[in-house]
């Protein structure tokens, strides 16, 4: 017969297992194909590493990083000056 500390360690141990689980399949990074070769990368990246085109560029208004095909800012509203 198994003792009570053993299951309750047990249960402790798969509890661990399934939230830890969860935390590493939610840091999966989105991935992006680049606006110039396609090709597909990270969305966190701010340069291609195949072409060095330039996917991001910061707010003038509030600094964030943004998309350079966007036309406002997501996080502030403020319109983008054309390419």
């Amino acid at each position: 017969m198994i003792d009570m500390p053993i299951l309750a360690c047990m249960g402790m141990a798969l509890l661990i297992y399934f939230l830890l689980s969860e935390n590493i399949a939610s840091r999966e990074v989105e991935k992006i194909k680049c606006s110039k070769c396609k090709h597909e990368i990270d969305s966190s990246y701010e340069f291609c590493p195949k072409c060095q085109e330039k996917l991001k560029e910061s707010c003038r208004k509030c600094n964030s990083k943004i998309d350079t095909n966007w036309r406002y800012c997501p996080y502030c509203g403020n319109i983008k000056k054309s390419r």
